[in-house]
């Protein structure tokens, strides 16, 4: 009877959770974005604002730079700002990484790291990963060959991963899409019916 009972509740809980835990990050998310602007928005319209402005104009300000970065004249002037910002000492080491991982997921200027590829570990053994560099002209001489490329291998269930520096002839490109890859790396490669690649 308490194997049922415990059976049962588990089937639950594995449906009741992750809805859970969404809908918290969602309203968690939600309520930052809303801060964000929301309390001077508030001040500056008064009786006219109403809750989720701050959110609406959050929207409408990325909404906006995405118009002026397709736009050649002011692409260039945001570009210029842009490289002031991130050459800033400390803003640097906290701002390129989270580009590169932003357009690791769908910049159009990041297309060079959406390439998945498998390699061999050893003989039992294979790995998936996203490649990151292919070229390291950047990096000291003799320590790297053009025979090499920089794969990026996403832990499972945390937020991180390891780099590897493999030849590319131990490497076979597969047709994964990149986000996909993250999303199933990091739940262990738990089979979801409802993910596409």
């Amino acid at each position: 009877m308490m194997k049922s009972i415990y059976s049962v509740f588990i089937r639950g809980l594995l449906v009741v959770l992750p809805m859970i835990v969404t809908v918290f990050l969602l309203v968690w998310v939600t309520s930052k974005v809303e801060s964000l602007f929301g309390d001077s928005m508030q001040s500056l319209l008064g009786e006219w604002y109403f809750p989720g402005f701050g959110i609406l104009f959050t929207i409408l300000l990325i909404l906006l730079v995405g118009v002026l970065v397709s736009n050649y004249v002011t692409r260039n002037m945001i570009a210029f700002f842009v490289k002031k910002f991130e050459s800033l000492p400390v803003i640097k080491t906290v701002y390129r990484p989270i580009k590169d991982f932003v357009g690791l997921l769908g910049g159009s200027e990041h297309n060079h790291l959406k390439r998945v590829v498998i390699f061999n570990y050893n003989e039992n053994i294979q790995m998936i990963g996203l490649v990151t560099r292919d070229d390291f002209d950047d990096l000291p001489a003799g320590h790297f060959t053009d025979e090499h490329i920089a794969v990026y291998i996403p832990f499972s269930y945390i937020f991180g991963g390891t780099t590897v520096f493999v030849k590319r002839s131990m490497v076979k490109e597969i047709d994964i899409a990149a986000d996909f890859t993250l999303r199933s790396a990091i739940t262990g490669w738990i089979k979801n019916n409802s993910d596409e690649n």
